[in-house]
């Protein structure tokens, strides 16, 4: 079994590591064998960057997948009503099908409330924790956005996809209010 933390950390328990060149190489052979041995998925074709980076893309308005067999995560983000202070968050694993296998009749749909733990949903398995982390910081982040600053300081490098984001937002909000 290999158990995987945030990011690309990873530990094996009863396995032996892989003889390798690299950290990277050995984690890739790893998930190899464990992509192999869980959903019968042969990802001999992908190299050691496909496997071990985690490359997020962000989709205009709200769809954000990241391409990685390791923990291959999309999220999809929604208006709650017309409430300003909350959102529908939607998260899905899309784990890789053998390609001369069954495919699954269905998939699992669970939803939490806003105060449910993502412990609550075993088949987010590995990223429960990071979603636990992640969504702990969302009420001060909200209350620190209405600060008698105004607007909000962006990172010039590691939130350019945020500002391009609400660039993007106000160009579509000015053309609607001309129709």
């Amino acid at each position: 079994m290999l158990v995987f933390g945030v990011g690309t950390e990873a530990r094996a328990e009863g396995m032996e590591t892989p003889k390798a060149p690299s950290a990277r190489h050995a984690l890739a052979e790893l998930l190899k064998a464990q992509m192999k041995e869980t959903f019968g998925a042969d990802l001999s074709h992908l190299t050691v960057t496909e496997l071990v980076d985690s490359t997020q893309y962000f989709l205009f308005p709200n769809f954000c997948p990241w391409l990685t067999p390791a923990l291959p995560l999309v999220y999809r983000f929604r208006p709650y009503g017309n409430d300003p202070e909350k959102c529908l968050m939607e998260a899905q694993l899309l784990h890789p099908v053998p390609d001369d296998g069954p495919r699954p009749d269905s998939v699992t749909r669970r939803e939490l409330g806003p105060d449910d733990p993502f412990t609550d949903a075993p088949e987010l398995n590995q990223i429960s924790p990071v979603f636990e982390q992640d969504m702990g910081n969302l009420h001060r982040i909200q209350r620190g956005l209405k600060t008698a600053k105004e607007g909000v300081t962006l990172g010039d490098y590691q939130e350019i996809r945020i500002r391009r984001f609400h660039q993007t937002l106000d160009k579509y909000l000015a053309a609607g209010q001309k129709a």
